[in-house]
Protein backbone atom coordinates (compact mmCIF):
# COMPACT_ATOMS: atom_id res chain seq x y z
CA UNK A 1 0.00 0.00 0.00
CA UNK A 2 2.00 3.14 -0.91
CA UNK A 3 2.21 5.92 1.58
CA UNK A 4 -0.10 9.14 1.81
CA UNK A 5 1.95 12.49 1.71
CA UNK A 6 1.93 13.97 5.93
CA UNK A 7 -0.21 16.65 6.09
CA UNK A 8 0.72 19.82 7.77
CA UNK A 9 -2.00 22.22 8.98
CA UNK A 10 -2.53 26.38 8.78
CA UNK A 11 -5.85 28.02 10.71
CA UNK A 12 -7.06 31.08 10.96
CA UNK A 13 -7.83 31.47 14.24
CA UNK A 14 -10.63 34.04 13.96
CA UNK A 15 -12.53 32.50 11.26
CA UNK A 16 -11.82 28.83 12.32
CA UNK A 17 -10.96 28.18 8.89
CA UNK A 18 -8.11 26.36 7.51
CA UNK A 19 -6.11 24.35 4.66
CA UNK A 20 -3.82 21.78 4.84
CA UNK A 21 -0.67 21.27 2.34
CA UNK A 22 1.78 18.29 2.06
CA UNK A 23 4.59 19.25 3.81
CA UNK A 24 7.30 17.32 3.04
CA UNK A 25 10.91 16.98 5.68
CA UNK A 26 12.25 20.52 5.38
CA UNK A 27 13.42 22.00 8.32
CA UNK A 28 11.35 23.54 10.88
CA UNK A 29 14.04 26.36 12.38
CA UNK A 30 13.36 27.57 15.76
CA UNK A 31 14.49 30.52 17.77
CA UNK A 32 14.14 30.91 21.51
CA UNK A 33 15.56 34.12 22.96
CA UNK A 34 16.05 35.07 26.55
CA UNK A 35 16.93 38.42 28.05
CA UNK A 36 19.29 39.38 30.38
CA UNK A 37 20.77 42.47 32.07
CA UNK A 38 24.00 43.14 32.29
CA UNK A 39 25.45 44.12 35.66
CA UNK A 40 28.62 45.58 35.97
CA UNK A 41 30.84 45.81 39.55
CA UNK A 42 33.95 47.46 40.15
CA UNK A 43 36.68 44.59 40.22
CA UNK A 44 35.30 42.18 39.20
CA UNK A 45 36.31 40.05 35.66
CA UNK A 46 32.93 39.54 34.57
CA UNK A 47 29.52 41.00 34.44
CA UNK A 48 26.71 39.53 36.75
CA UNK A 49 23.46 38.67 34.65
CA UNK A 50 19.78 39.13 36.09
CA UNK A 51 17.06 37.40 34.40
CA UNK A 52 15.03 40.00 32.94
CA UNK A 53 11.93 38.35 30.77
CA UNK A 54 11.73 36.02 27.58
CA UNK A 55 10.90 36.50 23.89
CA UNK A 56 7.87 34.45 21.64
CA UNK A 57 9.46 31.99 20.22
CA UNK A 58 9.85 32.28 16.40
CA UNK A 59 9.63 29.22 13.76
CA UNK A 60 10.39 29.33 10.01
CA UNK A 61 9.77 27.08 7.63
CA UNK A 62 8.96 26.85 3.86
CA UNK A 63 5.89 25.50 2.40
CA UNK A 64 6.45 23.98 -1.06
CA UNK A 65 3.29 23.71 -3.45
CA UNK A 66 2.86 22.29 -7.02
CA UNK A 67 0.05 21.54 -9.23
CA UNK A 68 1.01 18.19 -10.21
CA UNK A 69 -1.04 15.45 -10.85
CA UNK A 70 -4.46 15.35 -8.94
CA UNK A 71 -3.60 18.97 -7.13
CA UNK A 72 -4.67 21.04 -10.07
CA UNK A 73 -5.34 24.78 -9.04
CA UNK A 74 -3.76 24.22 -5.59
CA UNK A 75 -1.50 26.29 -5.75
CA UNK A 76 -3.51 29.40 -6.37
CA UNK A 77 -6.05 28.28 -3.97
CA UNK A 78 -3.64 28.26 -1.28
CA UNK A 79 -2.06 31.63 -2.05
CA UNK A 80 -5.41 33.10 -2.16
CA UNK A 81 -5.73 31.12 1.36
CA UNK A 82 -2.93 32.92 2.96
CA UNK A 83 -3.64 36.51 0.92
CA UNK A 84 -6.05 36.96 4.78
CA UNK A 85 -2.78 37.10 6.35
CA UNK A 86 -1.71 40.13 4.86
CA UNK A 87 -2.08 43.47 5.99
CA UNK A 88 -4.79 45.35 4.25
CA UNK A 89 -4.21 48.22 2.19
CA UNK A 90 -7.57 50.41 2.87
CA UNK A 91 -5.77 52.55 5.20
CA UNK A 92 -7.66 50.58 8.04
CA UNK A 93 -6.08 49.68 10.91
CA UNK A 94 -6.93 45.72 10.63
CA UNK A 95 -4.39 43.24 11.83
CA UNK A 96 -3.98 40.41 10.23
CA UNK A 97 -5.63 37.39 11.77
CA UNK A 98 -3.68 34.77 14.19
CA UNK A 99 -2.63 31.32 13.14
CA UNK A 100 -2.47 27.59 14.47
CA UNK A 101 0.05 25.75 13.00
CA UNK A 102 0.28 21.80 13.41
CA UNK A 103 2.43 19.42 12.30
CA UNK A 104 3.07 16.32 13.96
CA UNK A 105 3.71 17.14 17.53
CA UNK A 106 4.45 20.67 16.53
CA UNK A 107 1.13 22.83 17.27
CA UNK A 108 1.57 26.61 17.29
CA UNK A 109 -0.56 29.27 17.74
CA UNK A 110 0.96 32.50 16.76
CA UNK A 111 1.68 35.99 14.61
CA UNK A 112 2.58 35.70 10.90
CA UNK A 113 5.46 38.56 10.84
CA UNK A 114 6.95 36.97 7.65
CA UNK A 115 5.50 35.89 4.11
CA UNK A 116 8.09 35.83 1.24
CA UNK A 117 6.54 33.97 -1.74
CA UNK A 118 8.00 32.92 -4.91
CA UNK A 119 6.45 31.87 -8.06
CA UNK A 120 8.00 29.25 -9.98
CA UNK A 121 5.80 28.43 -12.78
CA UNK A 122 2.39 29.05 -14.58
CA UNK A 123 0.20 27.98 -16.23
CA UNK A 124 0.95 28.80 -20.10
CA UNK A 125 -2.77 29.23 -20.59
CA UNK A 126 -4.02 31.22 -18.04
CA UNK A 127 -1.11 32.60 -16.38
CA UNK A 128 -2.16 31.01 -12.74
CA UNK A 129 0.55 30.42 -10.71
CA UNK A 130 1.28 26.57 -10.87
CA UNK A 131 4.06 26.32 -8.68
CA UNK A 132 4.97 28.47 -5.87
CA UNK A 133 7.41 28.22 -2.52
CA UNK A 134 6.12 30.41 0.54
CA UNK A 135 8.90 31.10 3.39
CA UNK A 136 7.09 32.09 6.49
CA UNK A 137 7.95 33.02 9.91
CA UNK A 138 5.83 33.11 12.99
CA UNK A 139 5.80 35.01 16.36
CA UNK A 140 4.21 32.25 18.89
CA UNK A 141 1.60 33.36 21.21
CA UNK A 142 1.35 32.52 25.02
CA UNK A 143 -0.77 30.04 26.10
CA UNK A 144 -3.39 32.02 28.21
Amino acid sequence: MPLKPVKAVIMDMITQESKEFQFNPTPINEEISVFYSEITSPGLAHPLFQYVRGEADIITFTIQLDDLGMYSGYTEEFLTFMERFKPEQTGRFKPPPPVIIAYGTLYRKGLITSMRLKRDRFDPTSLSTIRATLDISIKSLPDI
